[in-house]
C-alpha cells in the first residue's frame, strides 16, 4: 500500500533550497518508515540522498527515484541545502530480516 506522494519539487520551504522535511514529506506510509529513517541521516555530499533514492529503486518506486534524481542534478544542490553540517553521525543501514552480525 502507497501513501499520498507529495513532489518533492513543490515542498521547498526557502527559494532553490530543499530540506530534509520536503524529503521526508513524501514518505508517509508505515512500511516507508526505514526509508524515511535513513533519509533524516546527516551524511555529506548527498550520500542520504543517493541511499535514499536507491532503496526507492529497489522498491519500484520509480517516480520518487526520479524525483530525488532531480534535487542530486540541481546545480544548486549542495550539503548544506539538504540540511548536513559539519558534522555528521553515520550508522550503517540495516533490514529487519537480515541478522546483524
Amino acid at each position: 500500500m502507497q501513501g499520498k506522494h507529495t513532489s518533492l519539487l513543490m515542498t521547498e520551504v526557502k527559494p532553490n533550497k530543499v530540506t530534509w522535511g520536503a524529503l521526508l514529506s513524501c514518505v508517509n506510509t508505515t512500511e516507508e518508515f526505514d526509508i524515511a529513517e535513513l533519509a533524516n541521516r546527516k551524511l555529506p555530499n548527498g550520500e542520504g540522498l543517493k541511499r535514499l533514492r536507491n532503496i526507492y529503486r529497489w522498491f519500484n518506486h520509480h517516480e520518487k527515484a526520479m524525483e530525488i534524481s532531480k534535487i542530486l542534478d540541481r546545480p544548486d544542490f549542495t550539503n548544506h541545502t539538504a540540511g548536513t553540517s559539519e558534522w555528521f553521525d553515520y550508522q550503517p543501514l540495516y533490514f529487519v530480516n537480515d541478522p546483524i552480525t
